[in-house]
């Protein structure tokens, strides 16, 4: 009896996975929604919709009515796009990456690279540009250093009363004597 038992419940597992087994070319084709007499199953290939319900002969599935549009029709319609589309971008992959032609449709001219001149041109620029940086830069120092000194000047080394004398030069570790700082 136990063996009558568990051939029963290996056959019904048999017979509940081999549909699944054999569906599984087609999974993706179609998708379920559950609705309170069954559900409605999609074609994703095609956009068809069935509403399948149980009925006294079993599980059977009704084309539902559309809405007076033919899906085949705008299949038609994105493929025919699709390949215009596609055509355009061939056109356009010979025509610029190539390197055939330019915007204008005449030839590309070819590049160039800068003469000697234009590139002492620009370094000389570049310098100028850079000296008026470091001009500014200076004329920005002194109007930011309270007493208003040129930066290069040298610092009042006069000792305030509750400070620290401002350290010698031979003072500085590594100096040497009656020298500069190593």
């Amino acid at each position: 009896m136990h063996r009558a038992i568990l051939r029963a419940g290996a056959i019904s597992l048999v017979a509940l996975t081999a549909p699944a087994v054999f569906a599984q070319s087609d999974s993706t084709r179609y998708t379920m929604a559950p609705t309170d007499d069954g559900f409605v199953r999609l074609d994703t290939v095609t956009g068809a919709m069935s509403l399948c319900s149980k009925g006294d002969a079993g599980w059977s599935c009704k084309p539902m009515e559309n809405s007076g549009k033919d899906p085949q029709s705008d299949i038609d319609k994105l493929k025919s796009e699709n390949a215009e589309l596609r055509a355009e971008l061939r056109r356009l992959e010979d025509e610029f990456i190539d390197g055939k032609r330019g915007l204008s449709g005449a030839p590309k001219p070819e590049f160039q690279l800068p003469s000697e001149e234009e590139v002492d041109q620009a370094v000389d620029y570049l310098e100028g540009m850079i000296k008026k940086f470091r001009e500014r830069f200076e004329h920005f120092g002194d109007k930011t250093q309270p007493d208003h000194r040129p930066p290069n000047s040298t610092p009042d080394t006069t000792p305030s009363p509750d400070s620290t004398p401002a350290p010698t030069p031979n003072s500085l570790p590594g100096a040497k004597p009656g020298g500069t700082p190593l």
